[in-house]
């Protein structure tokens, strides 16, 4: 008789953990859909800054350009009128600015370079995750319930408030087989 009662107090506790694991369990995804949306919506941010910095700096590349044209053509000038000391100064001019040039244009690059990264690694991996998650939700599943080719889950180190744009460090989004 005490098996018996003790058998139907494990299977009570069991079906009632169950329950508080499923109730939960929607609770986190619909969590993890909101970080996952902010980790987005911060990416998309970073990406529009970059890339508004980007043309920010072509455009100064572009300046500078007509700016070392003019000056060139000025030094002509100079030296044709025998003003020898004046092209001399241009030229000077030019050379600080064919500087400030090269240091435009690698910064237009590597501003090219981390937008392209952005843009191939944060977008992905967050929209496969809100849709995976989006759908458990509606159909009342648990995370991971393997209706996704792969799942994508918060790093353990913390959640996609502290994560890189890029999709590196704390609260990265990765995937996981399951």
């Amino acid at each position: 008789m005490f098996r018996t009662l003790k058998t139907l107090f494990d299977g009570a506790n069991a079906r009632a953990e169950e329950h508080v694991r499923e109730q939960y369990s929607i609770e986190l995804i619909e969590q993890k859909i909101r970080e996952a949306t902010r980790g987005l919506q911060s990416a998309k941010m970073t990406l529009a800054s970059l890339k508004q910095r980007e043309r920010s700096e072509a455009r100064q590349v572009a300046e500078l350009d007509g700016r070392i044209a003019d000056l060139e053509l000025r030094a002509r000038e100079a030296l044709a009128a025998g003003r020898e000391n004046l092209a001399g100064e241009a030229a000077e001019a030019i050379a600080q600015l064919e500087n400030e040039r090269l240091i435009r244009q690698r910064t237009v690059e590597r501003l090219e370079t981390r937008t392209l990264r952005l843009q191939a690694r944060s977008r992905p991996q967050t929209d496969v995750w809100s849709t995976c998650a989006k759908r458990d939700r509606r159909q009342g599943r648990a995370p991971g319930w393997g209706g996704c080719p792969w799942w994508v889950e918060l790093d353990a180190q913390g959640g996609a408030g502290g994560r890189d744009a890029g999709g590196r460090g704390p609260g990265a989004l990765r995937p996981v087989r399951g």
